[in-house]
């Protein structure tokens, strides 16, 4: 199901529990069944923690970053209901903050966060920024939708509140765009080690195909000119600690998952910083992670490089 229909087919479900809901728990209750459905057939998985205690109150439904606020049908439409909404919002997601551990991180956190009220027939988002600037929207803003700013005492900036604006496919397709954003991985030192270092998989496996693909192809000329000039560079940058490094092979080759066991002897050392190299200079390649992952770089790199009857070698 494309995202689009499926935010129209979510956008009548929740209008339709609106018209029947005659409370704030039968709106929950009906849109959360609805949301969660949607969710599942956009093959996303999210695990909402509902009546979250926080130090201001019970926050309704809470996915990960995204705080969800549910009123009965038709409260958005009273006169200043809406700033009382987004001020409540407010300060469930600056309390969720306060865990996140000192002032930068909890600032940090706050502009990861969304903060969503509904009321069945229209709903509003809330958006924080240290500096105060506007956060841009991942789809054209929404029409008839007006944007006003909401300032935190403990915090630099504020938040920014879109809407209220009806309940539609546009309005849908922003929540569901947002909830969509928290099942990816945070690009962070340790996410990012924890997938592409040596304790996930796919370095290991890497390392290990380019190590074996290397010494399969030593004695092409193409292959040979690559890896003495990586050699010489080697030699330049280590020097001295090239004895201490001989005798860390087999740790490191172990940290690897080296075929055979990680016993790695002297000699092939180089081979195998030479692996280790060539995996991370092309993960800092722009556009090369998603290449790695896929596991196109992987097979034919060497075999791709003895072939080539032009141009020159060059080190990683």
């Amino acid at each position: 199901m494309s995202a689009p229909i499926a935010a129209e087919n979510l956008a009548q479900a929740i209008r339709q529990v609106a018209k029947r809901a005659r409370s704030e728990e039968d709106l929950r209750v009906g849109v959360e069944h609805a949301l969660g459905a949607t969710l599942q057939a956009l093959g996303l998985t999210a695990t909402p923690e509902y009546e979250k205690t926080t130090l201001s109150g019970s926050a309704d439904a809470v996915y990960g970053h995204a705080v969800i606020e549910y009123k009965r049908p038709g409260r958005l439409a009273e006169k200043g209901f809406p700033a009382k909404l987004a001020e409540q919002i407010a300060r469930y997601l600056t309390d969720l903050a306060h865990r996140a551990g000192g002032r930068a991180k909890q600032v940090g956190a706050l502009e990861r966060m969304i903060g969503i009220g509904l009321d069945g027939e229209q709903i509003l988002f809330l958006r924080y920024s240290a500096i105060g600037r506007v956060r841009e929207s991942p789809i054209p803003a929404l029409v008839g939708s007006q944007a006003s700013s909401l300032k935190v005492a403990e915090y630099p900036g504020g938040f920014q509140v879109i809407g209220p604006v009806p309940v539609g496919r546009e309005s849908v397709e922003l929540l569901l765009l947002y909830l969509r954003s928290l099942s990816r991985k945070p690009l962070t030192p340790e996410a990012l080690a924890a997938d592409f270092g040596p304790q996930g998989d796919v370095a290991p496996y890497l390392v290990n195909v380019f190590y074996t693909a290397l010494q399969a192809h030593r004695d092409h000329p193409r292959v040979a000119t690559f890896f003495a000039e990586w050699e010489r560079i080697f030699g330049i940058v280590y020097g001295e600690e090239l004895g201490k490094a001989e005798r860390d092979a087999p740790e490191l080759a172990a940290l690897y998952r080296m075929v055979g066991g990680g016993a790695v002897t002297a000699p092939l050392l180089k081979p195998l910083f030479f692996a280790i190299h060539t995996y991370y200079a092309l993960l800092k390649v722009p556009g090369g992670g998603t290449g790695l992952v896929a596991g196109r770089c992987a097979g034919g790199l060497f075999r791709r490089a003895a072939a080539r009857d032009d141009g020159e070698a060059t080190a990683p």
